[in-house]
């Protein structure tokens, strides 16, 4: 069915929906119906409750599993045996608020509700009542005590759980960014490519980036200017870590310590830490990232492209490219 009744209850402004179902079970009809509630509450949007017709069905023509699931924007949250001999039922407790949340965030859903008003139907959509709905209010009052979470929480809930999915996840954003940095060096004439490499997490994801990139353009990896910057922290195990991690990877590295410069910075600054009073407060923190920035920026390098490193896994799902990729 291309528009479904429940697309246009979703429009209406149904959060959850309940599909009552009186389908009889064949072969692969389960996977059909899973799929069908899964799609169904990612397009629109909300909560998709299915019941089943179960054992207190006849079966003198049709079979009835009596399978029951919930769904929330796509995620199963609960899901119950199927062909029990004994009446059963799924609990789950539904996120109405990110529901509502991701109706905000995603334009094109009121974009489509917009179209529909424009439709045949615009005066009873005026009035707030898409193709007939009946609103119906009523008084909610549930528990206030603590009577536990029916739902499952990610401890990670911005990636997958599933390994398969992770590497998947991980496969595509870190060759969005080799594509997004390899078209940007093209489209700027070719060229280099500045990047100051800490030994930390983000500066090596960001360097393997750039050293697929240019591996992809046929281009040497000495195109690649890295800098390792020691600060008040840095100790010589990280400082070696990015050593060893260039020389691998067949990158030029130079070493440039920025400690005067940032001491410098804090006296300029009337900062006590300037004078060497131990007070590392978020002033302090924030100005070795500021000299290392300033420093990778001010490479002498024409025309070169400068590079800090990029958002970690949590947020480069989102990216279209390397946050950090600038050019100069």
């Amino acid at each position: 069915m291309p528009v479904p009744p429940s697309a246009k209850a979703a429009l209406a402004g149904a959060t959850i929906e309940l599909n009552l179902s009186g389908s009889p079970i064949t072969v692969g009809r389960s996977r059909e119906r899973h799929r069908l509630c899964q799609t169904a509450s990612a397009k629109q949007l909300q909560a998709y409750v299915y019941a089943a017709a179960g054992p207190g069905e006849s079966s003198t023509d049709l079979s009835w599993d009596g399978q029951t699931m919930i769904y929330e924007c796509g995620e199963l949250l609960a899901r119950t045996p199927r062909f029990d001999p004994e009446p059963g039922y799924c609990l789950a407790d539904v996120d109405l608020d990110a529901i509502r949340q991701e109706r905000l965030r995603q334009g094109s859903f009121d974009d489509n509700r917009a179209a529909l008003r424009a439709g045949d139907n615009a005066q009873a959509i005026t009035r707030g009542d898409i193709t007939g709905h009946r609103f119906v209010n009523f008084a909610l009052d549930p528990p206030r005590t603590d009577i536990g979470l029916e739902r499952a929480i990610s401890r990670f809930p911005f990636v997958p759980n599933d390994p398969a999915l992770l590497e998947q996840d991980c496969y595509e954003a870190y060759n969005i960014q080799v594509y997004g940095l390899r078209r940007r060096l093209e489209s700027i004439g070719g060229s280099k490519v500045v990047i100051g490499v800490s030994g930390g997490l983000d500066s090596t994801h960001a360097l393997l980036v750039a050293a697929k990139a240019m591996d992809q353009a046929g281009r040497p990896r000495s195109d690649i200017l890295a800098f390792t910057m020691p600060g008040f922290a840095t100790s010589d195990h990280t400082k070696s870590n990015a050593l060893a991690l260039c020389e691998a990877l067949g990158v030029p590295c130079e070493i440039l310590d920025i400690r005067p410069a940032a001491t410098q910075m804090l006296k300029a600054m009337g900062h006590p830490a300037g004078d060497g009073e131990p007070v590392y407060d978020v002033t302090f923190e924030n100005v070795r990232p500021g000299c290392a920035t300033t420093s990778c920026s001010g490479s002498p390098t024409s025309a070169a492209a400068s590079c800090s490193a990029p958002a970690t896994c949590r947020s480069w799902r989102w990216a279209g490219a390397p946050s950090g990729w600038a050019t100069r």
